[in-house]
């Protein structure tokens, strides 16, 4: 089970979702928290593999104060029914 491939994205949402979104990434996927440059705005780098696939940043624009936004992304999942079975597991529906 796990995720075998995950292409770049960014994520941008509010900081309390960012957290949300964060903790679902780490837990749920099994990507891990990195080491991300010192900048300005809040956020967090999420590994795969030893890479960067996955950047949160807070977002400070009025339209996102409510929710999460993010680009189309694909991934790569070995072993759906196991996946499907953890996340279950962790309460997702």
């Amino acid at each position: 089970m796990g995720v075998l491939a995950f292409n770049h994205l960014n994520i941008r949402a509010p900081k309390p979702v960012l957290e949300d979104v964060k903790n679902f990434y780490v837990e749920f996927i099994g990507l891990s928290e990195g080491f991300r440059p010192d900048v300005p705005i809040h956020g967090y780098w999420l590994y795969l593999d030893g890479l960067p696939v996955l950047h949160l940043i807070a977002s400070v624009v009025a339209e996102y104060l409510h929710r999460a936004s993010m680009l189309p992304v694909s991934n790569v999942i070995h072993g759906v029914k196991s996946s499907l079975s953890h996340y279950h597991r962790r309460g997702a529906n």
